[in-house]
């Protein structure tokens, strides 16, 4: 095996690039369409089994792929066949493969739905929440509702036992209604939720339109912690749980809670490799799979200057009352118009700690003494 000097924790691949058969205003991948032209992206085989030959020769407890996009379902269940097949050729015994899948899941038939069944792919489903919140920043590529066709693609997945999680993204038109979206997301019956906030800026810096503020951030995952309190913690919130991993054991919960951005790469459809799902342009490019395996790549001298971008911008972060939890948040989501600006949505997350950290912590005390009595 070859340990390398820091194996990223997964690899996060885009085997269709940007390519999408929706057309959600906040997707910041509409952009990149003008990074590689309009033409129709795909991952060759020879690339595939490289990048699955590399990692998977690595030392690490658990070799991690999640299947991102656009849309990666666009490749079709032949392409998922292929990838589980070169995952048994190339692992050796007691090799561990934990395989994600995050989709829209319009295309989702019977049959994808039996293969990543049968392959225990953990499939994280997008839905911002009922038809009225949903349909209005999340339509089809011809302008349609996409609500409905998420759900019957859920059904499908639901119907053949595939473990599954919501993926919600937080946007101007749901913000406001955390316990609906809440409600909805269990209804449907999802127990695994994550709440993505969108921030994003224009060309010159300014927010776009679908972009929260940090105290609508802030009042929607207070909203989340008072629904998810009432239903007796029977449900999963990465966002809470991040913070209680923090808490329990000072391990970061996400990437955004780490001291340095270097958790894991991102694999775009030709091969190349990135530092992050928010920085895959050019300026970013670490090299490509056929040129270097992936622990090389988590060293290579960009990947080490965007680690380096983790550092507070602002002064303001490292005496903060909750910096031991957040970490400065995450760069890409600093207001590029300032030099020194915190993360856009600080004032939020600093809300949500002061009410909710003192319930967490205890629930993390219980949690530590549990472990401790095991041991």
């Amino acid at each position: 095996m070859t340990p390398g000097p820091r194996a990223p924790s997964l690899l996060l691949v885009k085997p269709a690039g940007a390519d999408c058969n929706f057309r959600c205003d906040y997707c910041f991948y509409l952009d990149a369409e003008a990074r590689a032209g309009a033409a129709r992206r795909r991952m060759g085989d020879e690339v595939l089994e490289r990048m699955i030959a590399s990692y998977l020769a690595l030392d690490l407890p658990v070799h991690a792929f999640c299947w991102q996009g656009g849309e990666p379902t666009l490749m079709e269940l032949d392409f998922f066949r292929r990838v589980t097949e070169l995952q048994e050729r190339h692992g050796r015994p007691g090799t561990v493969i934990a395989n994600s899948l995050q989709t829209n899941a319009a295309l989702i038939d019977d049959a994808f739905a039996g293969h990543l069944a049968d392959y225990r792919f953990l499939v994280g489903c997008s839905l911002d929440g009922p038809p009225r919140l949903h349909d209005r920043r999340r339509r089809s590529a011809d302008g349609g509702a996409t609500h409905g066709l998420a759900v019957a693609g859920l059904r499908r997945l639901q119907a053949r036992g595939v473990a599954v999680n919501a993926l919600c993204v937080v946007h101007d038109v749901n913000v406001g209604h955390p316990r609906e979206v809440f409600d909805h997301l269990v209804g449907l019956g999802f127990d695994h939720l994550q709440f993505l906030p969108c921030v994003e800026f224009g060309p010159g810096g300014a927010p776009r339109p679908w972009t929260i503020t940090g105290r609508q951030w802030g009042e929607f995952l207070i909203g989340i912690f008072e629904a998810w309190r009432d239903a007796g913690l029977a449900v999963s919130v990465r966002n809470l749980d991040a913070v209680l991993q923090r808490l329990v054991d000072d391990r970061p919960g996400d990437c955004t809670m780490d001291d340095s951005c270097r958790q894991y790469l991102v694999v775009e459809h030709d091969g190349g490799y990135y530092p992050c799902d928010f920085r895959a342009t050019p300026a970013w490019r670490l090299g490509d799979v056929m040129s270097m395996n992936p622990a090389e790549a988590m060293v290579a001298a960009r990947m080490l200057e965007f680690g380096a971008l983790k550092a507070p911008a602002s002064p303001d972060c490292p005496p903060c009352r909750h910096f031991d939890v957040c970490r400065g948040g995450c760069p890409a989501r600093r207001d590029p118009r300032e030099a020194t600006a915190r993360e856009w949505l600080c004032e939020g997350t600093l809300a949500f700690l002061d009410h909710a950290r003192g319930s967490l912590e205890e629930l993390a005390g219980g949690i530590r003494r549990a472990h401790h009595d095991r041991a």
